[in-house]
């Protein structure tokens, strides 16, 4: 398989020092050439010192990995960070808690290569054979979310909460993530819709968490958050393309 040129792997950590090492190891085997960028956010126990540890183990070179903390609370804030730390041809990003397979960046970036894809989503949902387990009330927001936003932009789409994705370098040259925390993904999606870019799915395999008290979504909190944000920006999306 040929790569781009430059890929970033954009790891946003907070209390995950349990699946930090088997990430980090796995992605510098599969992907040495591509940079890891892990950016502790917040975080109260040892995932600083786990990434950096599995970083030497592996081999890692200055230049093929950044990892730094910040103080600010927030999915998107860390994320945020780490698009600025780093340029690319492709923009991977993860989430550390062990759900996600790495091994599914290799269709990914291949799939955005092949069909000049600006941002390229993960859906739970697209696995044959496979039934996504995240709690029944999990599983209805997301869904209820999913039927929302297809109805209100015009999109079918099965997944717009998913935390794996791949970005452009045209896609991250023109984003200027303003949320904080878990609406990120939401936003991620409204700068394709206002900008036109191409968005496409591909099927994941999800893992079970090992330890589900580290769960960081609210679901009540931060979900009535994300329904305020894609309401707004509906709003805004729509005043937006009536002034043009």
């Amino acid at each position: 398989m040929t790569l781009p040129e430059k890929i970033a792997v954009i790891i946003p950590a907070r209390n995950e020092e349990k699946t930090m090492a088997p990430l980090i190891l796995y992605i510098r085997q599969k992907l040495p050439e591509a940079i890891i960028c892990i950016i502790v956010n917040n975080s109260t126990d040892n995932t600083y010192r786990e990434s950096k540890n599995a970083l030497e183990k592996s081999g890692a070179k200055p230049e093929n990995y950044r990892l730094i903390t910040i103080d600010q609370p927030g999915k998107a804030n860390a994320v945020k960070e780490g698009l600025r730390l780093v340029e690319a041809d492709y923009y991977v990003l993860l989430d550390a808690d062990g759900q996600h397979n790495a091994r599914d960046i290799f269709m990914a970036i291949e799939h955005a290569k092949v069909q000049n894809t600006d941002m390229m989503i993960g859906s739970r949902f697209l696995y044959r054979g496979y039934e996504y387990n995240a709690g029944g009330m999990r599983i209805k927001f997301n869904k209820t979310i999913n039927r929302l936003v297809n109805r209100l932009f015009g999109v079918q789409l099965t997944d717009v909460l998913s935390g794996y994705r791949v970005l452009s370098n045209r896609f991250v040259s023109t984003l200027e993530i303003r949320s904080s925390n878990f609406e990120l993904e939401m936003e991620l999606l409204f700068h394709a819709l206002k900008n036109k870019y191409r968005i496409d799915e591909i099927p994941i395999e999800i893992s079970e968490r090992t330890d589900k008290k580290t769960a960081k979504l609210m679901l009540f909190t931060d979900g009535l958050k994300i329904l305020i944000f894609t309401f707004v920006n509906y709003y805004r999306l729509k005043h937006a393309t009536a002034k043009k």
